[in-house]
């Protein structure tokens, strides 16, 4: 009679299974918005520190900060920094719109499928309020409404209502260089229509 292949499995090592399994999936599930990277880095209320200086120093108008669209295939998402700096959140195309004057923050996020909800985790549009509310945002809605908001902060609204709109024009930092090397090496890339830089000496290709 063949023995099982199953025989040779000892308790030890189904349990030593379990704990891989469950490592792996609870890091899945923290993929995105990570209560405890936030925790790690001051909690929400440090990260709405951050916001608040940011609103005294702009003083009117709305701030209006993207996510990245972009999720780089079998790879790790990596948020934008300015994005993730003020909000702690590391969710593909949300927005966070801040009004200076109010310091009132809203966070504008994909309606997520519950695969990918379960899959990454839910965004804050996905959880209870109460949840949201643990996070530092109160006000979160769907990115379907960005044209109301910004109608809102383009327009404004009362005597003293500013219509400033602070948002970065350019490109994202990138994960291995500093700011003024981002720029650099954008400007290289585009300073050319084949994208490399031109050669220190012209080759004459005309006849003689």
């Amino acid at each position: 009679m063949e023995r099982s292949r199953f025989s040779g499995y000892t308790p030890w090592r189904v349990f030593i299974s379990v704990i891989f399994l469950l490592i792996f999936c609870g890091a899945a599930a923290g993929q995105y918005t990570d209560r405890q990277a936030i925790d790690d880095l001051g909690g929400p209320q440090a990260f709405a520190a951050r916001r608040s200086e940011l609103a005294k120093r702009c003083k009117t108008g709305s701030v209006i900060l993207f996510a990245r669209n972009e999720i780089p295939e079998a790879v790790h998402y990596r948020e934008d920094n300015d994005f993730y700096y003020f909000t702690g959140l590391q969710d593909p195309g949300a927005v966070m719109l801040l009004d200076c004057q109010k310091e009132t923050v809203f966070i504008l996020e994909p309606e997520q499928t519950p695969q990918t909800a379960k899959t990454y985790g839910p965004n804050p549009l996905a959880l209870a309020p109460a949840d949201r509310e643990a996070l530092g945002f109160k006000n979160v809605t769907s990115i379907a409404n960005i044209d109301i908001f910004l109608s809102y902060a383009t327009h404004g609204f009362g005597p003293s209502a500013s219509k400033d709109l602070w948002i970065r024009l350019d490109f994202p930092d990138k994960a291995d260089g500093a700011r003024p090397e981002t720029g650099r090496d954008n400007a290289w890339k585009y300073a050319h229509p084949y994208h490399e830089p031109l050669p220190a000496k012209s080759v004459h290709l005309g006849t003689s």
